[in-house]
């Protein structure tokens, strides 16, 4: 009996054993396997190696000049040696006392941490060193678990072997965040102190190392009592370590009473220009990650002309505050353009860039452009086959077509004055900016090729098709006018505008920048063509007022209903500018037509652009015009038998042809569009003229033409 209890016994004890020993191996085995997901999900550290902090982008004008500095965080490297040792003293007292010692993870103050814990029933003491919080800095988050508190422990230990205790020691104090925007032990000694890290003294160390516990909840400025209270508590460690003696802690808190810390500076970033600034940087921010814009330390070089920029800032501004009362306007945007390369030479895009006002006119906006549009629509004209001399009736119009419902609708254009000028040729038409012959026009050419006219030249957004394009009921913004203008004043060739040259990490390395496509949308006669067109709106027509000695100016006016919006937009051989004037909350101002400050501001800037540079002319265009004498009712080259006649000058090439007949003679008669959806329902009689064609003249004001919305 007894040998067999033994039995029993010692199997039971061996069942023991092996099931002992099974669930040993089995929690070995799934320990291992736990260890190595752990080891799998931790993040490379060799990039530790390469890693400096932030460094500050810094953007250049063409001529190299600084003109913004970006960096998320302030925040200046030092080495070891340019800091305090009472910085160092006052960090390793209270956040990691044993960081010579250990090797990334302190088992000791584990065990006191958890001891003391368990005593006052809960989490109330941490244990991590300075080498568990660099890696917590570097890779993780701040989620509170055992698995991150693991994950912790295993890339300090590993980042202890890469490192020395003194590159630890310098690389925290270079990364962490001290409050008050400062990222850094000597961004923070700036900060509150307005001194270097170098040069704080024990209780200054004990102040700036006391935050790291709550950097905004300790801060000196919102929460003084609790700053003072955190600045003893380490002061009393500094002593117990033995940093301090007695004597020199007492004078520390006697001194805290006469320390006043500086109030920050509310941001690191400086930005001049910050119209022309911020759009370089919003296109940068398209290609590059934000951490790099505002970490990188890149090299960005813009295509901002420094003259260029300030004398058109210097104009919006003189320009608004004499005379933008008087015509009750309080805002403009301005863009200029070098025709030869594309280049945003400048950019302003309101009266003045406040944190109240940061909207960009100039290329935020979109803005009806009136009369200033009808350049696509006689570039449109030009490209089927017509020309400057094509002759279209004046007289009143109603054009019918196809709503989005299906249903028919009409649209009778008028012009300014009312007034019919007869069979004219298209470029006294664009000149005197009619809109009935408008209307005709574009029954000619269709809706969609002038929006394809208008998108291939450079405008971007999207535009209705309806007639009334013809007139410039399309929302656009002023960058892409002065785009689509330098397209034409380039010969007919399209360059998307840029502002950037180029962008380049601290290493020399380029980033790929989008390649400027180009696209001859016009024939380079048909452009020329164009060009003179627009050349007679500022000799003779409504942009009189941007006229300038010796240089040749070709642009366009646009005013639109209630008076909301003026525009000019022109060019010379070397550049394009559009101005825009109006009102911030877009109320209609007193009067004001593109023809007035918009066009007169454009002769300022333009004038001092030009003065003491080679006066070149467009290409293939003579520097002075041919005076020649025209017909009255054919506006061909007059006769002896031609009754009436009037003076007309060319840069290119006059007409050929003589007047043969100087009865009314029928014009270009419209009765359907190209396309299905326009129809042109003429008046009785509308067809011909009846009499002699009104003497041309120069537009005033008043003959600038409103467009419908």
């Amino acid at each position: 009996m007894r040998t067999r209890g033994w039995r029993l016994a010692r199997t039971f004890l061996l069942a023991l054993a092996v099931a002992a020993l099974t669930f040993t191996y089995a929690g070995y085995r799934t320990g291992r396997a736990i260890l190595r997901d752990i080891d799998e999900s931790l993040p490379d550290l060799s990039w530790v190696q390469r890693h400096r902090p932030g460094k500050i982008t810094t953007v250049y004008s063409r001529e190299g000049k600084i003109i913004a500095t970006l960096s998320e965080q302030r925040r200046k490297v030092v080495k070891l040696a340019q800091v305090s040792p009472h910085v160092l003293r006052a960090l390793i007292a209270t956040e990691d006392a044993r960081f010579y010692s250990h090797s990334g993870v302190d088992f000791y103050g584990i065990g006191r941490a958890a001891l003391s814990n368990l005593r006052r029933g809960g989490a109330s003491e941490g244990a991590s060193t300075i080498t568990m919080q660099l890696v917590r800095h570097y890779f993780l988050n701040q989620e509170q678990s055992y698995w991150r508190k693991i994950q912790e422990a295993l890339l300090a230990r590993r980042l202890e072997k890469m490192l020395s205790k003194d590159e630890i020691l310098i690389r925290y104090l270079n990364e962490v965040y001290f409050g008050a925007g400062a990222y850094g032990i000597q961004s923070a000694a700036a900060t509150y102190f307005g001194k270097s890290a170098r040069h704080l003294g024990p209780v200054e160390a004990a102040l700036v190392v006391g935050l790291l516990q709550s950097p905004s909840g300790l801060s000196p400025y919102s929460n003084p009592n609790g700053a003072h209270q955190r600045t003893l508590e380490v002061l009393d460690r500094m002593e117990a370590l033995g940093y301090l003696t007695s004597a020199e802690k007492a004078e520390g808190v006697r001194r805290y009473d006469h320390m006043a810390p500086k109030r920050p500076r509310q941001s690191s970033n400086v930005v001049k220009y910050p119209y022309f600034t911020n759009y370089a940087l919003s296109l940068v921010a398209r290609q590059i990650p934000h951490n790099m814009l505002y970490e990188g330390g890149l090299s960005i070089r813009t295509t901002m002309d420094l003259r260029a920029q300030r004398l058109i800032e210097n104009e919006v501004t003189t320009t608004l505050n004499t005379s933008g009362a008087g015509y009750g306007a309080d805002s403009a945007a301005v863009v200029l353009i070098d025709n030869a390369s594309g280049e945003i030479r400048a950019m302003v895009g309101g009266r003045k860039y406040s944190p109240k006002d940061r909207f960009n006119r100039a290329w935020q906006s979109r803005l009806q452009a009136g009369s200033s549009f009808k350049p696509f629509l006689y570039a449109t004209a030009l490209s089927k086959g017509m020309t400057p001399e094509t002759r279209f009736s004046d007289d009143a119009v109603k054009v019918a077509f196809a709503d989005s419902n299906g249903g028919e609708r009409y649209w009778e254009p008028a012009n300014f004055d009312h007034r019919s000028r007869g069979q004219i040729p298209m470029r006294e038409a664009l000149k005197l900016s009619r809109n009935t012959v408008a209307a005709r026009i574009i029954c000619y050419t269709g809706i969609d090729p002038m929006i394809q006219m208008a998108h291939r030249l450079g405008i971007q957004s999207a535009l209705p098709q309806v007639p009334s394009i013809a007139l410039g009921v399309g929302e656009v913004s002023p960058l892409e006018m002065a785009t689509a203008y330098s397209s034409i004043a380039r010969g007919g060739l399209f360059l998307p505008a840029t502002c950037l040259r180029s962008v380049q990490t601290p290493q020399g390395e380029t980033f790929r920048l989008p390649r400027a496509w180009r696209d001859q949308v016009l024939a380079p006669e048909q452009d020329a063509q164009l060009v003179e067109m627009l050349m007679r709106v500022v000799e003779e027509g409504t942009g009189g007022a941007a006229r300038l000695n010796g240089v040749q100016v070709a642009g366009k006016t646009g005013t639109t209903d209630q008076y909301r919006d003026a525009w000019f937009v022109g060019f010379t051989p070397r550049y394009t500018m559009a101005v825009w004037m109006g009102n911030s909350n877009h109320r209609p101002t007193y009067g004001m037509t593109g023809g007035s400050l918009p066009a007169a501001l454009f002769a300022r800037v333009m004038s001092q652009l030009e003065a003491g540079t080679p006066k070149p002319t467009f290409a293939g265009f003579r520097s002075q015009p041919e005076s020649v004498q025209l017909c009255k009712v054919s506006h061909q080259r007059a006769t002896p038998g031609c009754a009436k006649t009037y003076q007309e000058r060319f840069w290119l090439a006059a007409p050929a042809d003589s007047c043969e007949d100087c009865q009314p003679r029928a014009g270009l008669l419209l009765t359907k569009a190209e396309g299905p959806q326009l129809v042109l329902q003429e008046a009785p009689e509308a067809g011909g003229v009846t009499q002699p064609a009104p003497e041309p003249e120069a537009a005033s004001e008043e003959a600038e033409d409103f467009e419908l919305q």
